[in-house]
């Protein structure tokens, strides 16, 4: 019994650093959390046979642009939620639990922080419905 309580007092000594490492190799580029990715809406729109300088092109592009826009709004509300529960304290459960504990904050955020989605006109007459999957713009 005497080796296992030594072997764990080492461990136990590892464990903040261990949940610092973590917390350190964590995604927090700034385009992964700041604004939106480098979305190509004005080719999305032309794609959906929109002519750009028209009205409609102009509105489209808009749209999206305030979509991806919304959408990164959300990603860093969500995120700051993630950041501060893993600033340092006395975790409970162990640090494990505390990243665990922060990482579902965060998806539960993200999921609850839906961006609706935006109607586009078509020169058809069809109207599409666009939204943010992930870090895309998917029109149906």
């Amino acid at each position: 019994m005497g080796n296992y309580s030594g072997m764990f007092r080492r461990v136990r000594g590892a464990a903040p650093v261990l949940g610092l490492m973590l917390v350190a190799c964590a995604p927090h580029s700034p385009e992964s959390v700041s604004g939106p990715a480098p979305y190509d809406v004005e080719r999305l729109c032309s794609g959906l046979g929109l002519a750009p300088g028209s009205e409609a092109f102009a509105s489209c592009t808009a749209k999206l642009e305030g979509l991806a826009r919304e959408q990164a709004q959300n990603q860093n509300q969500c995120e700051g939620i993630r950041q501060r529960a893993l600033l340092p304290r006395a975790p409970a459960g162990g640090f494990g639990n505390v990243i665990a504990t922060s990482e579902a904050d965060y998806q539960s955020c993200m999921s609850g922080a839906l961006t609706p989605p935006v109607q586009l006109l078509l020169p058809t007459g069809r109207r599409l419905t666009c939204r943010m999957i992930r870090q895309q713009i998917a029109c149906d």
